[in-house]
């Protein structure tokens, strides 16, 4: 066999592998669907515990209060939000002030909590939050991420089951004003999820997405504390890592909050590229190399 012949061949299995792929995500995505379509048409959510939002803040994200907002006009009896910052001077402390004034029902709570002390900061955040949080089961949510008035009761729902450890979300990519805004969100809803719903098909999920993170303070201490992800990168998916390892079941919400790209910029966002293909990498290894199969025009 000639060089040629042997491209032709290695190129023409990379295509098969890549179609097998395309046609377990297509799956996944219908699979998904179906699921929400029967959540949706079920009665409302009984299950409404009192919990804690953690929302870790670090400078203004994009229509960073609009996001806030939604979370203080949630649809549950019973919950805070609490937020963490570096320092006093942070532009995001007026942002919750002023909202503490709009919302004077909500129960907003902020902590200045001082310069990090772990390599990933928002983890500083967390362990702060989760000492101070007033209820047992915890929503951790990213300040980029906005929500609709059911959100709190879709995705605390699951942990009625007390073999669930973990609740998770895909989230839905919304772009901004620029080109590298639109690529990026393109990038998220085209490429990153389907690749989720490809891994949950196959194997379920053993990981969790930072948009959102529903667990309970025993998993978290079990674990050995939100400490322990100091280290790590993608401290959402070692979150959700950890809590399986320990035999809890992780499971995928139906609900699809907004996560607003704040990337405008080439810079920013080819930066932030970087950094999730780093933590794909180190997370993932065989999923990283694994992204070949998802580009199969090229291949073709």
């Amino acid at each position: 066999m000639n060089l040629y012949s042997a491209l032709h061949w290695m190129l023409l299995a990379a295509v098969a592998a890549s179609t097998a792929y395309s046609i377990i995500a297509l799956y996944g995505v219908i699979r998904f669907l179906a699921l929400r379509r029967k959540t949706r048409a079920g009665a409302k959510q009984s299950y409404t515990p009192p919990i804690s939002v953690l929302k870790p803040l670090h400078g203004l994200d994009r229509e960073l209060k609009e996001n806030i907002e939604s979370f203080c006009l949630q649809d549950y009896p019973e919950y805070e939000i609490l937020f963490s910052v570096r320092e006093e001077s942070d532009p995001a402390v007026a942002v919750v002030r002023e909202l503490e004034k709009k919302h004077p029902k909500a129960r907003l709570r902020l902590l200045v909590i001082g310069q990090p002390k772990y390599l990933n900061a928002k983890v500083h955040g967390l362990e702060n939050m989760a000492e101070a949080a007033a209820h047992e089961i915890l929503v951790i949510n990213d300040s980029d991420v906005r929500v609709k008035p059911d959100y709190l009761r879709s995705v605390v729902g699951p942990l009625e089951d007390p073999r669930t450890g973990l609740v998770t979300c895909i989230s839905r990519g919304v772009a901004g004003n620029s080109l590298w805004s639109a690529l990026e969100a393109l990038s998220m809803n085209l490429q990153f999820l389907p690749g989720v719903l490809a891994a949950w098909v196959l194997a379920g999920l053993k990981f969790s997405l930072g948009p959102t993170m529903v667990t309970r303070k025993a998993q978290v201490k079990e674990m050995g504390g939100f400490g322990k992800l100091g280290e790590y990168l993608a401290d959402d998916f070692v979150l959700g890592e950890f809590i399986a390892q320990a035999g809890y079941r992780i499971v995928l919400s139906t609900y699809i909050p907004d996560h607003l790209v704040c990337n405008e910029e080439m810079e920013c966002s080819l930066r932030h590229r970087l950094r999730w293909e780093r933590s794909s990498r180190r997370s993932r290894p065989a999923g990283y190399f694994g992204q070949i199969f998802m580009h199969s025009l090229p291949l073709a």
